[in-house]
């Protein structure tokens, strides 16, 4: 009799934090709609927001940026997100801060689907070449890299990230739905359909 006293208390005990864990992730998701993110693919008003963290060294990342970028050729009222988690080493952070930088010249796009692209280099010389050779300016670039913006930006994204305790990548935030890891295209869909219909 005890013993099963004592296993409902620690379910329900189980649920009240589970419920409290829930309460804070929706709390952190209104926060983030409301910010302003200037990391983006596609369309800026839409309605359906996808946000994705990301570190440009992530083997899954690379696979998983295909399976986004196959919802969005189907649907183009998606707004995906990009948050900076770079977390293995300081390459990941090194290709972060390009990615961000590169957005205050308006390339953000351009910079992001290269990192992800079988075409990327492996060194940073090579990938800056790349880039300068896709209408990146590098004067601007190596300019922007040491501003406070950029700062800025990797200090609310990890702000993000530590919100929300994500450890790996990829990590998405579909409506209120949190998903750690890997999912392929039919599954974003789905999740899609059921968040924003």
């Amino acid at each position: 009799f005890i013993l099963n006293v004592l296993r409902q208390y620690q379910l329900n005990q189980n649920k009240l934090e589970q419920e409290k864990i829930n309460q804070e992730n929706i709390s952190s998701i209104q926060n983030l709609n409301s910010q302003v993110h200037p990391m983006y693919l596609g369309d800026p008003s839409a309605n359906k927001v996808i946000y994705e963290f990301v570190d440009y060294n992530c083997g899954y990342c690379h696979k998983y940026h295909q399976e986004l970028l196959n919802v969005m050729k189907k649907d183009n009222s998606i707004k995906l997100v990009i948050i900076q988690m770079p977390i293995l080493g300081n390459s990941s952070q090194e290709l972060s801060e390009i990615a961000l930088a590169s957005s205050l010249q308006g390339q953000f796009e351009v910079v992001h689907n290269y990192l992800y692209s079988s075409d990327r280099k492996s060194n940073i010389d090579d990938i800056l070449a790349d880039l300068f050779l896709r209408g990146v300016d590098l004067k601007r670039l190596k300019y922007d890299l040491d501003s406070q913006e950029v700062s800025n930006f990797l200090s609310t994204h990890k702000v993000y990230v530590d919100e929300f305790k994500f450890t790996g990548s990829p990590a998405t935030i579909i409506g209120n739905q949190i998903i750690p890891g890997y999912i392929d295209s039919n599954k974003i869909t789905e999740i899609l359909e059921k968040e924003f219909s």
